[in-house]
């Protein structure tokens, strides 16, 4: 989300992570098994609490990541790739 000019003042974090944690500075796309997005246009005061824990959680949670090299990024928004990571997931082999 994009912080607007009158909440800038009141942000307490304004900074994102430097470039030595970037995954695609370092060749690599980050992928979601489970979608994170909210896909919701409004105030984040107005959206369901229970939405916003679900895609907190999803977020955080590293079994819903894995990493495609960043030549290969389309690759990971295929839900064929997607299907096939989840199942590896959920297989007890990773």
């Amino acid at each position: 989300m994009i912080a607007k000019a009158c909440d800038k003042a009141q942000m307490r974090f304004k900074c994102t992570l430097d470039s030595a944690n970037n995954v695609n500075k370092l060749g690599w796309k980050l992928c979601h098994i489970e979608p994170v997005g909210l896909k919701a246009k409004g105030q984040l005061e107005n959206l369901e609490i229970q939405d916003l824990t679900r895609q907190f959680c999803r977020l955080l949670k590293p079994s819903n990541h894995f990493l495609v090299p960043l030549e290969w990024a389309g690759l990971g928004e295929m839900p064929e790739i997607i299907e096939e990571i989840s199942k590896y997931e959920n297989s007890g082999l990773a």
